[in-house]
């Protein structure tokens, strides 16, 4: 039987400031692009050298830059599927 485990690859984070600007680039000089509002969920995609701002995915799609203070991380729990034995699986494609 072929199965496919699929995980996002993506961190997801917490807006936690009221009204926060996203940018073209990772600094206050580049021009805002857009707004996301307090507990909005964005991806996270990449981070400046200095770990200041990420490059998130907005829910609409979109892709910009917000300060990272502004941003908390949830923690999502990922757990298997119930009722597969993936070491078996694993086993069985070595031969």
């Amino acid at each position: 039987e072929a199965f496919t485990i699929e995980f996002s690859t993506f961190k997801k984070y917490r807006v936690r400031a009221s009204k926060v600007n996203v940018r073209k680039g990772p600094s206050t000089s580049y021009a805002v692009i857009g707004t996301v509002a307090k507990d909005e969920i964005v991806e996270y995609i990449e981070k400046n050298k200095s770990s200041t701002w990420f490059k998130v995915r907005l829910p609409d799609g979109k892709q910009g830059w917000i300060l990272a203070k502004f941003l908390e991380e949830i923690k999502v729990k990922k757990e298997l599927p119930r009722g597969k034995d993936f070491r078996k699986c694993k086993k069985q494609r070595k031969r």
